[in-house]
């Protein structure tokens, strides 16, 4: 099993509102890599997890809640000691999911990661200034230099359409919002899958990782 090469990013995270292909391309670029015999890893994070997830659980059960992600809704808003605990949380992911497998060669691929844990939890506790946060910055400082970060987005009306999205028109305008400034802040990629297929994407993707070659396209 052959791990990176030069031209291969050994880091790509993908991020974006919900809808606009995420998952699609990553396990899409995941599966062509593993396929040329590369050890690949595909990784996902948003929240909550870990500990952030055993207190919701709990919380969930005690306060008859709908779900774990009530509690975060509706009783920890503006909290600074939920927001340690949601960091807290994370840490042990990034450490066994993300550094662990770089250590030892892989290539990481994530659908989420950092960037849609802040907008994630910006959202949920109602406090957009989150994503302007210490919490916020810890957590970006977080991403390996050397990852390649693309911003995979669409149009409102073609993200409604590939799928029934439950969450509001407020909700995605507020992610898209978030990581358009994220994607300018970070200097990310962005792909428009608004009028392109799969693989047009793919390919775009492909060339934005320096990997469009012979190796993995299987083109002569």
């Amino acid at each position: 099993m052959k791990t990176h090469k030069s031209n291969i990013p050994r880091l790509i995270i993908f991020f974006g509102p919900d809808g606009s292909g995420k998952t699609t391309q990553a396990k899409l670029l995941s599966d062509q890599l593993k396929s040329k015999g590369f050890s690949v890893k595909k990784v996902w994070m948003r929240s909550v997890h870990t500990l952030a997830f055993l207190i919701s659980r709990i919380a969930q059960q005690f306060l008859k809640l709908n779900d774990v992600y009530e509690f975060r809704s509706k009783y920890v808003r503006h909290s600074n000691l939920w927001y340690l605990v949601e960091f807290v949380s994370i840490i042990p992911l990034i450490f066994f999911r993300l550094y662990l497998p770089l250590s030892r060669g892989h290539i990481i691929v994530a659908d989420r990661f950092v960037i849609d844990w802040i907008v994630s939890i910006a959202y949920w506790t109602h406090n957009p200034s989150f994503i302007h946060s210490r919490w916020a910055g810890f957590a970006l400082r977080l991403i390996p230099k050397d990852a390649i970060m693309i911003y995979i987005d669409a149009e409102y009306q073609v993200l409604s359409s590939r799928r029934q999205l439950e969450e509001s028109f407020d909700y995605i305008n507020f992610q898209r919002t978030c990581y358009i400034m994220f994607a300018e802040e970070l200097d990310a990629a962005k792909v428009d899958t608004s009028n392109k297929n799969i693989q047009e994407v793919n390919e775009i993707i492909l060339k934005l990782c320096n990997a469009y070659d012979d190796s993995i396209s299987g083109r002569q």
